[in-house]
C-alpha cells in the first residue's frame, strides 16, 4: 500500500515500443481502478491484490512491482523524463519516512476553515483568473470527472534560493498530486479515473512583485512569462490553449493544469470552477506540504464543479452543481448537524453523497438478483419514478400479483423504485421513506391488523435515514431489529433464531464510516445462515456450499465499504432448482430473467448498484473494444434440481419489465377492497421528507382485525449504543445451524 491509501498499488513498466493506447487499456481492463500514466512507458495502478497477475497477462512483456525499488535497475533508469519522475514519485509514496508522514498529517480531519488556517477556496474574482477562455463555442475541458484525464503540472521556480524547488521537492509535489488523485479517481470506483501526465519544471528570471498587488496581478507575475516559455501566449487565453493541446495530444476525455510555486500569492490554494487550471503555494499554508495531497484533491474538486461546503465559504444548500443539477445539500452551513465528513469540507479521505454528482461521477447501474424453483405469476417493475410505481402497484395488485421487494436507487441524484411482484393473495402494505419513529408506528399498527413486514429498505436522504417496507398477509412471530453495529446484530440473530425466528432480510450500509444491519425475522424453522461483508469469491464458494447443505440464498445484499464491494446473504432451508445472477447490465439481467424463467425459477430479490460504469465513448473503451474486452456483462451461476423441471412456468402472462421510468399511467382502481397509496409527488433529494412517511394499507375482509399469533417475540428497536467490535474482515464471517 502506498501513502495511507487502502489501495494496493503497482508499477508497471512497459517494454519500449509497445503501441501505448493498447497496453494501457490492458492494464485498465486488468486493474478496474484508477490509474497514473506517466509518459508511454510507465503506469502506477490499482490492482486487486487478488488479480495481480492479471495486467501483466494481458500486457506479458510488462515489467510490474509493488514498490519503484523493485524494479529491475535498467527498468528504473531507462524511461523518459516524466516517466523517471512518476517512479520516483512512487518511490516515495511507498517509503516508510511517507507512511509516517501520511499517519501524523497536521490538522488532520479538520474542517477547511479551521481557527488560524487559510482555507483552499474556489477562486472567481470577475475577470481574473476565471476569465472566459479564448474560444466559448469550445468543447469543455472538465465537465465532469470521468475517463481518462490529463492534468499538466507545472512547477514554476525563480531566481532566488527561496523561489527554487530542491529535488526532492519535485518528487514530494508529483507524489502528492499522485497520492491525491489516487483517492479521488478510486471513488468513482469500480471504473476509476486514469490520470495522464504532462510535467514541466519553468525557471524564471522574474522577482516578485509588490506585496500590494491584488491576487491576479501576483499570480499574473510569474504566469505569463511561464507561458511564454512553453510557447503559449498571456493570459487564461494562454493557460487554455495549453489545457487544450494537451487533451489533444494525450487523446484524453477531459484535461487541466496545476502550477505549483513560492512565487508570492494571493491565496496559498485556489481553482477556477470548471477549470481550467489550479494553483498552489509548495508551504501549503500552515497546511504543511504533506497536506498537498488533499488540498490538491479537494482543488480539483472545483475543477469539475464542486463546490465549497465548509461554513466560512459562503456555501447554501441550494443551486445546481454539475452535469446532473445537484444543489449544494451537505453546506455545513445548513445541512442537518453541519452535514458529514467530505473532501470539499474538511481535510478528510471522505467523500458525502452529494460530491460525486457534482463531480458527474458516471451513474450507470448494474443489477443483481436471486432465482428459486418456483410458478405462477410474476413481474419486475424497474428505475420507475414515485407516481410510476404506485400505479404499477396498484395495477398488479388488482391482478393478483404481491410485491415481495422493493429496492430504491438514487442514479443522478434522483429517487427511483424498483419491484419484484409475485402472484399472491391476501392483505398487504407498502411503507415509503418514513422516518424511524413513523416507520416503527406502522410496524406495530400493520403488524397488529395481520400484517407482516417482508421487506425493509433503508436509504439516505438529505442526509437523514429513511425507512421503507413492504408488507404482506401473515401470522406468528416477527421481529425487526434495526441499525445495530455487527456484534449487536449477530447476537440478537442467536437470540431471535434460537425462539423459533428466522432472518429473511438483511439491509448493511454504511452510515457515518460504520456498516450498520438492520434484519426482518419472521417465524420459521429449519436450517439457516447468513455470510456478511464477503468478497466475491468467498461469497460464491459458501453459495456453493451451503446450496449443497441444502439452503438456499432468499436475499443478497451488496454494500460499498471503502473501496471494495462486500456481499452478504440470508440463507433459509429450501430445496429445488436457484439461481444467483450478480452485477450485470441491464440486457444481460433481462434475458437472464427470461431465460430462467422460463426454467421454472422466479426471481425473489433484487439489487440495483450505482457502479460507476456507464457506456459513454471514450478513447481507452475503444482500445478495449477493439482488443475484444468483454463489457462487464455480469457473471452468474444456475444449478437446476431435477424436480425444478417438472414443467413450465403457468399464468405468466402479464409479467413485464420496464426499463423506460414511465409506463402508461394505469386507470384509478374502484372497489374491490384492494386500497391504494397517495402521495403528492416523490420526494426529490433537496426535499425535506416530513416524518410521517407516506403509504397506505389495504386489507381483504379475512385480515382485519386479525390478531397476530405465535410467540409474539418480536420487537422495533433502536439500539442505543454500539457495542464495541473488531472491524469485519474480507474471508466473510456468519454461522450455519440446520433445524
Amino acid at each position: 500500500m502506498a501513502g495511507d491509501l487502502e489501495i494496493h498499488e503497482q508499477v508497471i513498466v512497459l517494454p519500449a515500443g509497445l503501441p501505448a493506447m493498447g497496453a494501457q487499456a490492458a492494464v485498465k481492463q486488468a486493474s478496474g481502478g484508477v490509474t497514473h500514466e506517466y509518459g508511454p512507458r510507465v503506469i502506477i495502478a490499482a490492482v486487486p491484490s487478488a488479480a495481480s497477475a492479471s495486467p501483466q497477462q494481458l500486457a506479458p512483456s510488462a515489467t510490474m512491482a509493488d514498490e519503484s525499488a523493485a524494479l529491475p535497475g535498467r527498468e528504473r533508469e531507462d524511461p523518459d523524463d516524466v516517466g523517471a519522475v512518476g517512479l520516483a514519485a512512487f518511490g516515495m509514496r511507498t517509503s516508510e519516512e511517507y507512511r509516517q508522514a501520511k499517519a501524523n498529517r497536521p490538522h488532520a480531519e479538520q474542517p477547511w476553515d479551521a481557527e488560524g488556517l487559510q482555507q483552499p477556496c474556489l477562486h472567481d474574482d470577475a475577470g481574473g483568473p476565471h476569465a472566459a477562455p479564448s474560444d466559448a463555442g469550445a468543447p469543455p475541458l472538465s465537465a465532469r470527472l470521468t475517463g481518462r484525464v490529463a492534468v499538466g503540472i507545472i512547477i514554476v521556480e525563480g531566481p532566488t534560493n527561496a523561489l527554487r524547488f530542491s529535488d526532492a521537492e519535485r518528487t514530494k509535489v508529483v507524489a502528492e498530486v499522485q497520492n491525491g488523485l489516487t483517492w479521488l479517481g478510486s471513488q468513482s470506483s469500480p471504473a476509476g479515473v486514469s490520470w495522464v501526465y504532462d510535467i514541466r519544471v519553468v525557471r524564471l528570471n522574474v522577482q516578485p512583485g509588490p506585496a500590494n498587488q491584488t491576487s491576479e496581478q501576483k499570480e499574473q507575475r510569474w504566469r505569463d512569462p511561464a507561458m511564454a516559455q512553453l510557447g503559449f501566449g498571456a493570459g487564461m487565453a494562454g493557460v487554455t490553449a495549453y489545457v487544450e493541446q494537451l487533451r489533444t495530444s494525450r487523446g484524453t476525455d477531459w484535461a487541466y493544469c496545476a502550477f505549483f510555486t513560492k512565487y508570492p500569492l494571493g491565496h496559498f490554494a485556489y481553482a477556477s470552477l470548471g477549470g481550467p487550471r489550479l494553483v498552489m503555494h509548495y508551504d501549503n499554508d500552515g497546511w504543511g506540504p504533506d497536506n498537498i495531497d488533499r488540498v490538491f484533491a479537494h482543488e480539483t474538486g472545483h475543477i469539475f464543479n464542486a463546490p465549497d461546503e465548509y461554513q466560512s465559504s459562503g456555501c447554501h444548500c441550494g443551486g445546481q452543481y454539475g452535469v446532473f443539477n445537484v444543489p449544494n445539500t451537505n453546506c455545513e452551513t445548513c445541512a442537518p448537524g453541519g452535514g458529514v465528513p467530505c473532501i470539499m469540507k474538511a481535510n478528510t479521505w471522505a467523500m458525502c453523497a452529494y460530491t460525486p454528482y457534482h463531480l458527474g461521477f458516471p451513474q450507470g447501474q448494474r443489477y443483481s438478483g436471486v432465482f428459486l424453483a418456483g410458478t405462477g405469476s410474476h413481474g419486475l417493475w424497474v428505475n420507475a419514478d414515485w407516481n410510476h410505481f404506485v400505479a404499477k402497484w396498484n395495477e398488479w395488485n388488482n391482478q393478483g400479483l404481491r410485491l415481495e421487494d422493493l429496492e430504491i436507487s438514487q442514479p443522478g441524484g434522483q429517487l427511483r423504485y424498483s419491484g419484484v411482484f409475485r402472484q399472491g393473495t391476501g392483505g398487504y402494505g407498502l411503507w415509503a421513506l418514513a422516518d424511524w419513529n413513523s416507520f416503527a408506528a406502522k410496524w406495530n399498527e400493520w403488524s397488529g391488523q395481520g400484517l407482516r413486514l417482508v421487506d425493509l429498505e433503508v436509504t439516505l436522504v438529505n442526509n437523514q435515514l429513511r425507512y421503507s417496507g413492504v408488507f404482506r398477509a401473515g401470522s406468528g412471530g416477527y421481529g425487526l431489529w434495526a441499525d445495530a453495529d455487527w456484534n449487536s446484530f449477530v447476537a440478537k440473530w442467536n437470540e431471535w433464531s434460537a425462539q423459533g425466528l428466522r432472518l429473511v432480510d438483511l439491509t448493511a450500509m454504511q452510515v457515518n464510516g460504520q456498516v450498520r444491519y438492520s434484519g426482518v425475522f419472521r417465524q420459521g424453522t429449519g436450517g439457516y445462515g447468513l455470510w456478511a461483508l464477503a468478497d466475491w469469491n468467498s461469497f460464491v464458494a459458501k453459495w456453493n456450499e451451503w446450496n449443497a447443505q441444502g439452503l438456499r440464498l432468499v436475499d443478497l445484499e451488496i454494500t460499498k465499504v471503502g473501496n471494495d464491494t462486500r456481499y452478504s446473504g440470508v440463507f433459509r432451508a429450501g430445496a429445488g432448482g436457484y439461481g444467483l445472477w450478480v452485477n450485470a447490465d441491464w440486457s444481460s439481467f433481462l434475458n437472464k430473467w427470461n431465460e430462467w424463467n422460463a426454467q421454472g425459477l422466479r426471481l425473489v430479490n433484487f439489487d440495483v448498484s450505482l457502479t460507476g460504469i456507464e457506456a459513454a465513448a471514450s478513447p481507452i473503451r475503444e482500445a478495449m473494444a477493439a482488443a475484444g474486452a468483454d463489457g462487464a456483462e455480469g457473471y452468474g451461476v444456475l444449478s437446476l434440481a431435477a424436480d425444478a423441471l417438472d414443467g413450465q412456468a403457468t399464468g405468466a402472462g402479464f409479467g413485464a419489465v420496464s426499463m423506460t421510468g414511465a409506463p402508461t399511467e394505469a386507470a384509478s382502481t374502484e372497489g374491490g377492497g384492494m386500497g391504494a397509496v397517495s402521495l403528492d409527488g416523490e420526494p426529490a433529494p433537496s426535499t425535506e421528507v416530513t416524518s410521517n412517511g407516506f403509504g397506505a394499507v389495504s386489507l381483504t375482509a379475512g385480515g382485519v382485525g386479525t390478531e397476530a399469533t405465535g410467540p409474539g417475540q418480536g420487537s422495533a428497536t433502536m439500539p442505543t449504543s454500539a457495542v464495541a467490535g473488531e472491524e469485519e474482515t474480507g474471508a466473510g464471517f456468519g454461522g450455519l445451524v440446520h433445524g
